[in-house]
């Protein structure tokens, strides 16, 4: 919601596709064009990475370009090409039927014609609803012979429980109980009481009957069923028959035409549709690693203007994650990542650095970075705890265009607390942002 206040009111946010989605990124990722934390610094990743990762940081580089401004997925293209699959195998089908058009044109003929068009539908849906009649008794008949198995070969397990051994009895090999319990997904019992397993094995034996009986009456069903087929069958002329068993297939040569001329016309509009896709990420794709190699390139000639003899070589935003940069190389790293940044993407944010000397920077780069930062002509804030040595110098008075704060007087460890909420909201409020 803060992001969107100030995308709203006070400055507009780049957006990325993250989690499937297009988003506003939130101001913790957008800090760190222009700001440098004391704190949570990994050059491998963006700093204090938690949601945001390094990809994300690049995406709202292309953003602020103005590239990328609505990335085609895989998933998008999977889509078209799913459907040219489809649509050539429809197309596949078509020809099928133009084929038997052409083989039975008696046939097709007579499909055509409205008078023997409706009698034909009439015809075929009755044979429709008996073959389906048929498909679905088979079906159940099927479903109840396997119960009967089921249950038969259950009956065989348990009637094997239920001899006496005459050396001796069953035990549970665990605890040396006599008690033992039969258990499947239909029945559990204890096998070791006699009166039980006599019942459980007559209720068995009561479901296989009427699972006999169900498989007869559907046998009858299904006897009839082909009957009625067979009478229709034999009421129809063969040529007819032709016609109901290839319904699907008949079709006039003009109405196959169009179908087919559709179906082209649609294959190559996704066709071209897929080739804009491709050309249009591999466009992207070269404007992106333009948009990187920009920065990259500003980067190492700042840091060679810095220092002529380094040895550090930029190539990606972000180094490796064995190869991270400390103490006066992670200094450096981040300065020139600021300054090229800044310059390429012309960003009107200030630049911010806490702990401006963190790293044991020399006294040469320290007045090389301080010199660059005047020369961008913005707002630059950098903090730093000097030596007492530093203060009787004044060794940042001496710079034109530096404002040296002395803040060494204000009471240490003093943090804000309830009491200055008032005036905190009264500050926000003059950036035009309302917070509840």
């Amino acid at each position: 919601l803060f992001g969107l206040a100030v995308t709203l009111n006070i400055h507009s946010l780049p957006v990325i596709k993250k989690d499937d989605s297009r988003r506003i990124v939130d101001l913790v990722l957008v800090f760190q064009l222009f700001f440098l934390p004391q704190d949570k610094r990994d050059t491998s990743n963006v700093i204090g990475s938690s949601y945001y990762k390094k990809d994300d940081f690049n995406d709202m580089i292309y953003s602020i370009s103005g590239s990328n401004p609505d990335p085609i997925d895989e998933a998008q293209i999977k889509t078209i090409k799913d459907e040219i699959v489809r649509l050539e195998e429809e197309r596949k089908i078509t020809h099928k039927r133009l084929k038997f058009a052409k083989t039975h044109p008696g046939i097709s003929e007579v499909v055509n014609k409205s008078s023997d068009r409706e009698s034909l539908q009439a015809k075929h849906s009755v044979l429709v609803s008996i073959t389906t009649s048929i498909s679905e008794i088979r079906k159940d008949r099927i479903r109840e012979i396997n119960r009967k198995v089921k249950l038969e070969q259950l009956i065989s397990e348990l009637r094997s429980l239920n001899r006496d051994l005459s050396t001796g009895k069953v035990i549970c090999a665990d605890c040396g109980s006599s008690r033992v319990v039969f258990k499947n997904n239909d029945y559990s019992f204890d096998v070791s009481n006699q009166s039980v397993r006599n019942k459980i094995l007559e209720s068995i034996s009561e479901q296989i009957k009427m699972k006999d009986e169900n498989i007869e009456e559907l046998t009858r069903s299904l006897n009839y069923e082909q009957d009625q087929l067979k009478k229709e069958l034999e009421s129809t002329p063969k040529s007819i028959q032709t016609i109901l068993l290839h319904s699907e297939e008949i079709l006039s040569n003009d109405e196959i035409d169009i179908k087919l001329t559709e179906i082209n016309n649609r294959v190559d509009e996704l066709k071209q549709e897929l080739a804009m896709a491709r050309k249009f990420q591999l466009d992207t794709k070269t404007t992106n690693k333009s948009i990187i190699s920009d920065i990259l390139t500003a980067m190492n000639s700042i840091y060679k203007e810095m220092d002529s003899t380094g040895g550090l070589i930029f190539e990606e935003l972000f180094t490796t994650r064995n190869e991270t940069y400390s103490g006066s190389e992670e200094q450096e790293f981040y300065f020139a990542k600021l300054i090229a940044l800044s310059e390429t993407l012309n960003l009107d944010y200030p630049i911010i650095i806490d702990s401006f000397r963190d790293g044991e920077l020399s006294s040469g780069k320290e007045i090389f970075m301080i010199k660059k930062y005047l020369s961008l002509g913005k707002q630059v804030i950098l903090s730093s705890t000097l030596k007492q040595e530093e203060y009787t110098s004044r060794r940042y008075s001496e710079f034109v265009g530096v404002n040296a704060i002395d803040y060494s007087t204000n009471k240490s460890s003093h943090i804000l607390n309830k009491g200055n909420v008032p005036q905190f909201m009264d500050i926000l409020k003059g950036f035009k942002i309302e917070i509840d």
